[in-house]
């Protein structure tokens, strides 16, 4: 597997330890190409003729010896990554795991060493730099071959340090990265497994950590991954079978991992059979459990149970879905488990109802109720003990076994009551293809989106489309002096991106957005093509809200119109006064369009040309925005 394989490789570690992510493999791709012909753009304006320029986006680069060229190539991307979009390394949060996955790194631009450093060799490759990834102790590097090609001496390279933007190095100031001298075998080039393992134990580490939900969660999905590539390292087997026995993983598999350490190392019998003996007693006791305690919710100790047996849910901070196979009135677990579990931290504590839930990913959890939602999309749950407890998965919900409906008698019909009451709610939630492609096309993230679908609904009275009488019942639209215009730009085909002018009668959740974008606050560290690209969809927005004729100017009645809305409110101000600051203010237009005018010259009104120039020391971008903060209100504000 050669280094061009390296950053789809990470793109999907990064999948495996992040399910739930809306961004695809081919999307993380695209984003590190965009970035790419950045580069190409430099490099044009730097060497015409650079042969990096002749290739085709995706198409497999011819290497570059000249090493000039190599340089240049070199140049562009530092040009780029550090100054253009403002990557660095992430020196105030090193050790949050999102500095080693991909994709938050290309959107976050921050990274660790390794991260930037994939980031960094892949663009090389894709323009024709051979680049080769070195395994640095502390910090990792890349290396560019200065000498005669596959040279072992450590002198003949120059190494760059993608964390500290793309800084040059000579082997001796590598040392001064870490503090102390190292042997030459650590400058060498490493392959990508390699590259990839050291990736993976990063995770590892920082899931060694913490004692909780996540950072277990973390070290589960790191541990599978280094053993997909190491399966028969004894060493992480045995911290696998440790993982599994605490976190209550079926104790059947448990005694798999652990035949698998004992066939592989015989010296581990010690650890292996204090496993195994307490694995099995495990088993037994729950072979065992006689006369189960029946649990109803009318009883008035168990009054604050929200949930019941067999609905499925989301967990609010980890996101992973879950089905409930039974739930206590508060914290059953003792001491020891509850402060390593952080329990109380919660806002509520143990004095809550905690559930048992089977999870997806195939562990047992044992969750609080404040941390727990109703999945907005039911789906089966994969886990292996399913058929222990339920019957059948009913569609939104699963139905309980004999001896759980026992011990739960009256789960049954809650659950049937819960999921006929959400059924109607469950029908208007997005898909997450459909979720991706609204993120694509507007740049709200999936979070916004499904905040603005909810919102979209409420104003809708849950259908599938808007009118403008729908608007009437939003508080903040009216007190806005112009919110009639506010409104016709909803529904403004010039708005929504339509080739013929006028106005739609309705708009759908797709025109909503799309409406919504022009409020969207920039993103951090947008380059300057983004920022002004912005500010223009921004202006041109509210150029349209003027020019309500769509003659592509403003002229002096459609001013004193808009002037007269906002104005509109001040007892102090009638209709002659605003007239007059309508008047006004076109002068000032014309003048700062034009320049010196003739008595008898009449300016015809503002164009959009002119209006950029009017604008250009107002703050367009903090005028426009919406709000996301109160999540019953989220809408656009226009001051």
């Amino acid at each position: 597997m050669g280094f061009s394989a390296l950053f789809p490789a990470a793109g999907l570690l990064d999948q495996y330890c992040n399910p739930l992510t809306v961004t695809s493999l081919e999307c993380v791709i695209s984003q590190l190409d965009d970035i790419t012909e950045k580069v190409r753009k430099v490099l044009r304006l730097k060497n015409s003729t650079h042969p990096s320029l002749s290739a085709e986006r995706g198409e497999e680069p011819e290497l570059i010896c000249d090493q000039e060229l190599q340089r240049q190539v070199l140049d562009a991307i530092n040009c780029v990554l550090y100054e253009q979009l403002k990557f660095k390394g992430n020196e105030t949060d090193y050790y949050n795991p999102l500095n080693s996955y991909i994709h938050q790194v290309l959107s976050r631009r921050t990274g660790i060493p390794i991260s930037l450093s994939v980031i960094y060799l892949t663009i090389a490759w894709k323009l024709g730099v051979k680049l080769e990834p070195v395994n640095f102790p502390s910090h990792f590097l890349l290396r560019w071959c200065r000498g005669p090609e596959g040279s072992m001496d450590i002198f003949d390279y120059t190494y760059i340090d993608a964390f500290g933007k793309g800084k040059r190095l000579t082997a001796k100031e590598c040392e001064y990265l870490i503090g102390h001298h190292v042997t030459e075998e650590f400058y060498g080039a490493v392959s990508t497994k390699e590259v990839l393992q050291r990736m993976v134990g990063n995770l590892l580490n920082l899931g060694k950590r913490e004692s909780s939900d996540q950072s277990y969660q973390l070290l589960r999905d790191s541990l599978d991954l280094y053993l997909a590539m190491f399966p028969d390292n004894v060493q992480h087997l045995m911290l696998q079978a440790r993982l599994y026995f605490h976190l209550g993983i079926w104790p059947e598999k448990v005694l798999d991992i652990l035949q698998q350490i004992q066939a592989l190392d015989p010296s581990q019998h010690g650890a292996v059979g204090y496993l195994v003996q307490h694995t099995l007693e495990h088993i037994e006791r729950r072979k065992h459990q006689t006369g189960p305690e029946v649990k109803c919710h009318t009883d008035e100790k168990h009054k604050d149970i929200q949930f019941s047996i067999g609905l499925i849910m989301k967990h609010k901070r980890y996101g992973y879905d879950c089905v409930i196979y039974g739930w206590d009135p508060k914290c059953m677990m003792g001491l020891e488990w509850i402060r390593n579990m952080g329990v109380t931290s919660l806002p509520h504590g143990a004095n809550q109802p905690f559930y048992n839930v089977l999870v997806q990913d195939g562990s047992c959890r044992y969750a609080a109720q404040e941390n727990l939602e109703y999945n907005s999309a039911p789906s089966e749950i994969t886990h292996p003990e399913i058929g222990r407890y339920f019957m059948e998965f009913a569609g939104m919900h699963y139905v309980a076994n004999e001896e759980l409906q026992l011990r739960y008698p009256g789960d049954g019909e809650l659950t049937l009551q819960t999921v006929t009451k959400m059924g109607s709610l469950y029908s208007h939630f997005l898909p997450p293809d459909r979720i991706q492609h609204l993120a694509q096309k507007t740049g709200f993230t999936s979070e916004q989106i499904e905040h603005l679908h909810r919102r979209f609904m409420h104003i809708s009275g849950d259908e599938e489309t808007i009118r403008k009488e729908h608007f009437n019942n939003i508080p903040d639209l009216m007190l806005n002096p112009i919110r009639s215009k506010i409104i016709e730009a909803f529904f403004d085909k010039r708005n929504l991106g339509q080739d013929s002018t006028g106005c739609v009668n309705e708009i759908n959740f797709e025109d909503f957005l799309i409406i919504m974008s022009y409020f969207k606050p920039l993103e951090e560290n947008a380059n300057p093509e983004r920022v002004q690209c912005n500010r223009n969809e921004k202006l041109r927005f509210l150029f349209n809200m003027f020019d309500s004729d769509n003659d592509g100017k403003i002229n002096l009645t459609e001013y004193k119109h808009v002037i007269e809305q906002m104005l509109s409110q001040n007892p102090h101000i009638g209709k002659e006064l605003a007239s007059s600051v309508a008047d006004a203010a076109m002068l000032e237009a014309a003048t700062i369009c034009v320049g010196h005018m003739e008595p008898d010259q009449v300016y015809e009104g503002i164009t959009f040309e002119d209006f950029l120039k009017i604008w250009t020391n107002s703050d367009i971008e903090t005028k426009m925005n919406v709000r996301f903060l109160n999540m019953d209100s989220a809408i656009p504000l226009c001051r």
